[in-house]
């Protein structure tokens, strides 16, 4: 038997009721070449009896001796194909006979898209055409055709607008955009949609060409009226879209917005940089992974608490933006020395230089990762360790990120610490005086070191006069003590 350009995966759970209907509708399709492969899992009913009735060649079946539920099954179906094109039909739908040839003729002909859908006509348990004044199902999967991004944009905010068994994937898209989610159960097809989009493009058939059988049954815990699946629904969208942004919105893979943020944000380290100098700061604002954002965001958290409560606003972003400027000349420096093909990208070197920078300014300062911990980890010591990991990986490796790891942390570190050993190195400015409009002066806001010592000092006069007060008594105390007293009782 030649190979099959087709492969029909379908997952049969205790599915005697449309099995039959379902299975010839495949196999009747005017379109010939395929092989039609049903993954009986575990059923407790005919199915396997039904399935045992057919002699035809092209019908293969794989038997799970315990329930995996849909999504594992369709994996293993899809992993003993064969054909270059992978189509999927539920148990309880049918095809109408030419939906193959139209769906296989558009792939072929658009070697651009990796899935073609089609229209479906919702019928309920006879067979029965859903009214579609009543139901919003019908329209739901009657979408028109539109731009990868705008797909992507739809089902993210949307939901799902697409049948799942009317699908007919391309091979090589669906093996680039992984198996589907064991773990999903209703929004397994949703999820690969959301993957799929990232590598290739999508075309709907705009013509019903399958019976999509809706069937308002509590008792199956797939139905959508159930509750229970209602609650796993949203559950499972939270889930496929906190995975989606974690992932397309960083460089992981080779989606769509890829290759134009690669070109024109991040920052290679060669010459063609003077064409895009814009590219020192804008690399701090691209990732490749979504650990590499949630590891720099509590970088910056933490350090940049720090400065801001002992330094101020303009200390913070002073430090952030002098950092991966200097990472971004680091990086450039290695770059005339060694051959870089990678661009840079990443907030790394700023966050570290933002964490160095607290080191350099109270390098005893102690943070506290555990609950009941009695003893702070000391910042300079976690210093150490990253500097030992950005020098091993910059002189073994010679990766580019660990280069200007380094150049922000030096910077960072000198930009509070030299200031420090050296009392503060200020540049003056003879400014024009300016006529003063207000009776009264501006004072400069007070420091946080300034407020400290003002209020250690206020609390040691208080026990002076509390310690008075407990040995001579309040009338001993002299008319200026009381008004001290008084004004810091209000105060408090």
């Amino acid at each position: 038997m030649d190979q099959p350009m087709v492969s029909v995966i379908m997952a049969a759970h205790n599915a005697q009721r449309f099995l039959r209907q379902a299975m010839d509708s495949a196999l009747g399709q005017t379109y010939q070449n395929i092989e039609l492969i049903v993954v009986n899992d575990a059923s407790t009913d005919d199915t396997q009896a039904i399935i045992d009735t057919y002699g035809d060649p092209r019908v293969v079946c794989l038997r799970n001796e315990t329930n995996l539920h849909i999504s594992a099954s369709t994996n293993r179906g899809i992993a003993a194909s064969h054909g270059a094109y992978i189509a999927i039909l539920d148990s309880d739908d049918a095809w109408y006979p030419e939906k193959l040839q139209k769906q296989v003729d558009w792939l072929e002909a658009h070697p651009e898209d990796g899935a073609c859908f089609t229209w479906v006509t919702v019928v309920d348990a006879a067979g029965k055409p859903w009214d579609e004044k009543q139901e919003t199902l019908v329209s739901t999967f009657r979408q028109q055709n539109r731009p990868r991004l705008q797909w992507l944009h739809d089902l993210t905010l949307l939901g799902n607008r697409l049948c799942h068994p009317s699908v007919v994937y391309r091979r090589e898209a669906l093996e680039q955009c992984g198996p589907y989610d064991d773990s999903l159960a209703q929004l397994l097809d949703y999820e690969v949609y959301l993957r799929l989009l990232q590598h290739a493009g999508l075309h709907i058939l705009c013509e019903p060409l399958m019976d999509y059988r809706r069937i308002h049954d509590k008792n199956n815990s797939n139905s959508a009226e159930h509750g229970a699946a209602k609650y796993r629904a949203r559950n499972e969208w939270a889930l496929v879209i906190a995975d989606f942004v974690a992932n397309y919105f960083t460089l992981k893979g080779d989606h769509i917005a890829t290759d134009w943020v690669s070109k024109w944000l991040c920052m290679m380290a060669d010459n063609s940089f003077w064409g895009k100098p814009w590219t020192a700061i804008t690399y701090l604002f691209v990732h490749q992974r979504f650990w590499s954002v949630f590891a720099n965001i509590v970088v910056l958290t933490v350090a940049g608490r720090i400065i801001y409560h002992y330094r101020g606003g303009r200390t913070f972003a002073t430090t952030f933006f002098c950092s991966g400027l200097a990472g971004a000349l680091s990086a450039f420096l290695f770059g005339m020395i060694t051959p870089v093909f990678d661009p840079l990208c990443g907030a790394s070197p700023a966050a570290l230089g933002m964490f160095m920078a607290v080191v350099g300014y109270m390098p005893d300062y102690e943070v506290f990762f555990f609950p009941r911990q009695q003893r702070g980890f000391k910042l300079r010591y976690i210093a150490y360790i990253f500097v030992a990991i950005d020098l091993l990986g910059a002189l073994s490796a010679q990766n580019i990120v660990n280069v200007a790891n380094l150049g922000g942390e030096l910077c960072g570190f000198l930009m509070l610490y030299l200031p420090k050993v050296t009392g503060g190195v200020k540049l003056k400015f003879k400014r024009p005086e300016r006529k003063k409009h207000s009776s009264g002066s501006a004072q400069r806001p007070m420091t946080d070191e300034e407020y400290n010592r003002r209020r250690a000092e206020n609390d040691r006069r208080i026990d002076e006069i509390l310690d008075k007060i407990s040995k001579s008594g309040y009338e001993k105390l002299t008319p200026e003590e009381k008004e001290f007293l008084f004004k810091s009782s209000n105060n408090r």
